[in-house]
């Protein structure tokens, strides 16, 4: 693995955030020269209706999808460019690109909607449905920007990024779920990183992977790691946080499950 300019080192009495973007993926990304220009394709052979039920088990009601499908296909595109670019980015994976996507045409609901209103949970599944549509093309999509990406484009040295977490400060004793996110300090393009705690091995169900990635949620460690000092007195330490960049070549045959 590459690693990361940075470690999360995490022995204090609190983990605070390092800087914080109002949005999971910044809108003054800079675009990728190998990004595709085309939009975003989701379910064409089949109703949203139908894909709806068939692929995440909800109802989408009808008379809400033609009130607002046309909105929403508008509202969708501008995500699929930020897409486009993650795809043709190095270091970053179709399924850790597509997920980005997805949470961020969620979030579209929270604000047209008022959270836990009936149109908010129909235009989440409506945008849940786009979105599982457009993943279903991923693969392939990541495949043709990422060719396009080592015809054209030099592989990068180390890079900088800034990060943030959800919640904003972890204290300690602390237990509940966790998300931690990065973006490149350069591009503003979401960093997809493994994240990895000194001397414990911890699994999330979230990210495809089974262990805790950047944009996924995942619990805190609970364990904290026993240090001899050198008068021979032990101390409790919480365990250092390393975030590092996978190979996409080594995760390019990774399937979803």
């Amino acid at each position: 693995m590459k690693k990361l300019a940075f470690l999360l080192l995490i022995a204090s009495s609190s983990f605070a955030q390092q800087h914080s973007y109002s949005e999971i993926y910044p809108s003054d990304f800079k675009p990728a020269e190998c990004a595709s220009k085309e939009k975003c394709e989701s379910f064409t052979d089949v109703s949203f209706i139908q894909a709806a039920h068939a692929f995440l088990l909800r109802t989408l009601d009808t008379k809400f999808d033609n009130q607002y499908s046309d909105e929403f296909e508008t509202t969708a595109q501008k995500f699929c460019v930020k897409r486009a670019t993650c795809n043709a980015s190095p270091g970053r994976v179709w399924w850790f690109c597509n997920d980005v996507f997805a949470q961020e045409l969620r979030a579209t609901c929270d604000t047209r909607f008022t959270p836990n209103s009936d149109d908010w949970g129909q235009c989440r599944t409506w945008m849940d449905t786009y979105s599982a549509g457009v993943d279903q093309r991923g693969s392939k999509d990541w495949v043709l920007a990422q060719e396009c990406l080592k015809k054209t484009t030099p592989q990068p040295g180390l890079r900088q990024m800034d990060w943030w977490s959800v919640p904003e400060t972890i204290p300690v004793g602390y237990t509940g779920n966790v998300r931690i996110f990065a973006v490149d300090r350069e591009t503003h393009v979401p960093v997809q990183a493994d994240i990895r705690f000194e001397d414990q091995i911890i699994y999330a169900t979230d990210p495809p992977v089974g262990q805790p990635v950047t944009y996924y949620v995942f619990k805190w460690p609970r364990k904290l790691n026993r240090v001899t000092r050198a008068d021979g007195s032990i101390r409790a330490l919480r365990p250092a946080c390393t975030p590092a960049v996978p190979s996409a070549a080594a995760k390019a045959s990774e399937v979803r499950q």
